[in-house]
């Protein structure tokens, strides 16, 4: 009941503001991350646009429930039907040339902050073949956790799924150093498209801090806003059950 219900404040519809974006090469990535100590898997997108410098990574849940919203396939207040969808990784970045936007959407509100990573990767001797192709193993400390990824030096584009920057190749795998967080691309062509993206001019600017903050306070504190509560204890307890779930909850970013 509690998850249902802080699923539906972070998914109340908005007019998102977008605008069109054409995309010549588009990469799929599956990720597996841990819940309460078991295996989950989420599959994302990464559009890249090479004369620009230019991509868009977000989870094909989000972007699939995004277009089917669009579309008028879903209503605003089909909570079931958005349901199908739940995604554990709300984050979509877009990356110009190394500087990051990321945006997130909480409470039907979306935010924005800006981020420009400097990953110092130590790039090992390691090779190994990896389906059509070769790939060089490199090593990195990013957002709170020490990753390992393995990239492609044939194909020198310099798109990476999340928030990651800095290798000279695309990346073919990627993982922190316990193994928790685990992405692979499992797709990768060519192919030109063009789809909305958000417009984070038009969208409300926050640090990353303040957008931290927003989030730990949505989640821990604003279901407690809409359930009635008989004493104050039951409500203590609701927070306290609250702060657990989210503490253990799964977040690539650590920082």
């Amino acid at each position: 009941m509690k998850n249902i219900i802080l699923y539906i404040l972070l998914h109340l519809s908005v007019v998102l503001y977008c605008q069109k974006e054409k995309f010549d090469f588009v990469a799929a990535y599956s990720l597996t991350y841990p819940i309460n100590k078991v295996k989950n898997d989420e599959q994302f997108l990464l559009f890249m646009n090479s004369k620009k410098n230019m991509s868009y990574f977000i989870g094909t849940n989000n972007y699939v429930l995004d277009s089917l919203k669009r579309s008028g396939k879903i209503k605003n207040d089909d909570v079931m039907g958005q349901l199908k969808y739940n995604s554990a990784f709300n984050e979509e970045v877009i990356n110009q040339s190394g500087n990051l936007i990321v945006l997130e959407n909480i409470i039907g509100k979306k935010y924005t902050y800006s981020e420009a990573p400097d990953i110092k990767w130590k790039i090992l001797n390691d090779r190994k073949p990896y389906n059509d192709t070769t790939i060089r193993k490199a090593e990195g400390f990013a957002f709170g956790r020490k990753w390992t990824a393995w990239y492609a030096e044939d194909l020198t584009l310099n798109f990476f799924p999340y928030k990651f920057t800095g290798l000279p190749g695309l990346v073919y795998i990627l993982y922190d150093d316990k193994q928790n967080y685990y992405f692979k691309l499992t797709q990768f062509k060519r192919k030109n498209r063009e789809i909305l993206i958000p417009d984070s001019k038009k969208i409300s600017k926050v640090t990353k801090t303040k957008l931290n903050t927003i989030r730990y306070n949505t989640n821990v504190y604003g279901t407690a806003q809409v359930v009635s509560f008989e004493t104050a204890k039951e409500r203590k307890d609701w927070i306290d059950k609250a702060k657990e779930i989210y503490n253990n909850s799964p977040r690539l970013d650590l920082e």
